[in-house]
């Protein structure tokens, strides 16, 4: 279903698997998983982290080159299945959420 200004919220909620590239990306997606280890249906914490002080700690967010608004450009070792270094990311942080007035509430935090 395409994008609806009438429930932006609920749309678009489907993907377009007939355009260029879908199936590739997909099949390429579970072979780098499977070889990293990584089940299909991961949790991405348990996986998408770089360590400090012997703590594992999450990485949110995903490199702007694939669309990702939360930028955060780490590069994945797909042999270890982690990212080796966190180069740069977010310039802000948001959180949104739903007060029951049917508009959202957002909260924004520059980094």
């Amino acid at each position: 279903m395409p994008l609806s200004a009438a429930d932006p919220v609920r749309t678009p909620r489907t993907s377009n698997r007939a355009a260029p590239g879908v199936g590739r990306a997909l099949a390429d997606t579970v072979v780098e998983s499977r070889t990293a280890g990584i089940a299909l249906d991961a949790p991405p914490g348990g996986h998408r982290f770089v360590v400090r002080d012997g703590r594992r700690l999450p990485v949110g967010g995903g490199t702007e080159a694939l669309g990702v608004v939360n930028g955060i450009e780490a590069p994945w070792n797909a042999s270890a299945g982690d990212y080796t270094e966190v180069t740069h990311g977010s310039r802000h942080m948001q959180a949104t959420g739903w007060d029951g007035s049917g508009c959202p509430v957002a909260r924004t935090l520059p980094t």
